[in-house]
């Protein structure tokens, strides 16, 4: 459904150019739920941007249904986003000064759907999620959970095959995110692809089936989520899951990763996570690693996979 082959994106000008996503390929098949995770600022909301035709200038190949979006014209462009990918983001993006079924149905008057039908369709929609009680409602008079349940169904209300969540429960209490991911849970049991940024671990435990860890605008991990948390490979995956809180650990104290993520404009030479990485080695500082197959699905950025300490196959050179 999706591929992406060695997307790069840089802004800025010359000297004060940065390289904001590099070599980054992935390939989400239909129906699949996919979480990215990473810490701020590794690149992840410009890679939802990407996949969600909002940002256009990059270099790289993106393939959606087997159709290079490079090759559209901006009209085509938006009118695929519009078929087949719907957006919930953390801020919900509602129009304050109109209800829920008003918000709900600006999509679809974009869409040129007759104003009777998009009533129709987003009270549909409203419904889907719980709120057929609050449809006449601003978001003022609803609570945040509400809110971005609003938001889900503006972006389920044309059936798209695509939903890209950006955070979606960040900013909620544990009820309201659970909610939430219920109702994302649903939508994925229904067949629809779903790839969701999250700093959520527990989230990604229960209801993802892969992850793609970045750093640094890399993808430096990705697999299956049974495997990435039980057999981490790469130094930062270790760290993240490292902190999570497991039952029968109380008392003891969280494991946090040392330092601080490179300023874009200071990149390391080599491996740049190699500065915070307690496993760094001579070679880790001069050469960055390019991927190791772990196993079959399980990839990793890492020259620890190369040296012994992990059993792994070369799939790709180092520095691609």
């Amino acid at each position: 459904m999706i591929q992406l082959n060695q997307i790069k994106k840089e802004f800025g000008k010359e000297e004060a150019r940065q390289t904001i996503l590099k070599g980054i390929s992935l390939d989400i098949k239909e129906g699949e739920m996919v979480s990215i995770m990473g810490p701020s600022g590794s690149g992840k909301s410009s890679l939802l941007n990407i996949l969600g035709l909002l940002d256009g200038m990059y270099e790289g190949e993106y393939l959606l249904d087997g159709i290079n979006v490079a090759d559209l014209t901006e009209k085509e462009q938006a009118g695929l986003r519009g078929e087949k990918i719907g957006f919930v983001f953390q801020s919900f993006f509602l129009m304050m000064k109109q209800t829920a079924l008003e918000n709900v149905c600006l999509p679809l008057t974009y869409a040129g759907i007759p104003k009777r039908k998009r009533k129709e369709i987003a009270a549909q929609a409203l419904k889907r999620v719980g709120l057929e009680d609050r449809m006449n409602y601003k978001p003022t008079q609803l609570s945040g959970g509400q809110c971005q349940r609003v938001a889900i169904a503006r972006a389920i209300s044309n059936h798209p095959k695509i939903l890209l969540a950006d955070e979606p429960t960040g900013a909620l209490d544990s009820k309201s995110g659970a909610q939430i991911m219920e109702l994302f849970q649903s939508l994925h049991e229904e067949g629809v692809t779903i790839i969701m940024i999250t700093h959520d671990l527990g989230v990604v435990a229960e209801v993802c089936d892969d992850v793609a860890v970045m750093y640094c605008g890399r993808v430096v991990e990705r697999g299956d989520v049974k495997t990435i948390f039980a057999n981490p490979s790469h130094p930062y995956t270790k760290g993240l899951l490292g902190s999570i809180p497991r039952l029968g650990d109380a008392g003891k104290e969280l494991k946090s990763i040392p330092g601080n993520v490179p300023n874009p404009k200071y990149m390391p030479k080599g491996c740049k996570f190699e500065p915070r990485c307690p496993y760094a080695s001579e070679k880790c500082r001069e050469e960055e690693p390019g991927f190791f197959q772990i196993e079959e699905g399980h990839i990793s950025r890492c020259w620890l996979c190369e040296s012994g300490q992990l059993k792994t196959d070369h799939v790709e050179k180092a520095g691609d």
